[in-house]
């Protein structure tokens, strides 16, 4: 969708390009629940108003990103380190109008404040397939920036790949400065097959 805004059209591009910031499977999504048509209506919109107030690169990048913000606020999206998440179910939903706390259960720990990435997303699945496609390996911070994932939370989800012989983890040598992290490649038969 294509908007000929006329004097506002420098605007507009500069809006549109907080579109690259929103990570491609957000986007899938947002197409899939037939909002993503009512997203770039909301950039147009903000653009518009930009061009209106007179402001200027830096302010209509703010602005763009702000209302981005708000629209996937609106729609039930929350941003945490990992991203834009989206409770499938919310607790009214799932209980009702029954009180759990009647039927006798003890109160849980306290909700963590942020949701991480479940590991059964098939991460690792997905790490596995991008060092496939580059056989001479790729650095850790490679494939945890691609995958937008926390490193701590990539170094839990690669420690069985290693273990179980699918992933060789190579260390690189320190040419001054930080250590570069390690390089992982693919093996094409688990350790353990190789050695039975």
């Amino acid at each position: 969708m294509r908007y000929d805004l006329g004097p506002a059209d420098r605007h507009a591009c500069l809006c549109l390009s907080r579109l690259r910031f929103l990570p491609a499977l957000l986007k899938e999504r947002l197409r899939a629940e037939g909002i993503f048509d009512d997203l770039i209506q909301a950039i147009y919109t903000a653009a518009l108003e930009a061009w209106e107030q007179g402001m200027d690169q830096r302010q209509t990048y703010r602005h763009a990103a702000r209302r981005i913000y708000a629209f996937l606020t609106a729609y039930g999206y929350r941003h945490y380190p990992i991203g834009y998440v989206r409770r499938e179910v919310p607790f009214s939903q799932a209980f009702g109008d029954k009180n759990i706390w009647d039927s006798g259960l003890t109160a849980g720990p306290p909700a963590s404040p942020f949701i991480r990435r479940r590991l059964d997303d098939h991460l690792d699945e997905a790490i596995l397939a991008l060092l496939r496609r580059n056989p001479q390996g790729m650095s850790k911070r490679d494939l945890y920036t691609r995958l937008k994932l926390p490193a701590r939370l990539f170094d839990h989800i690669c420690a069985p790949l290693i273990e179980q012989g699918l992933v060789r983890e190579v260390k690189r040598p320190i040419r001054g400065g930080r250590p570069p992290t390690p390089l992982l490649i693919a093996e094409s038969a688990p350790a353990a097959a190789q050695r039975g």
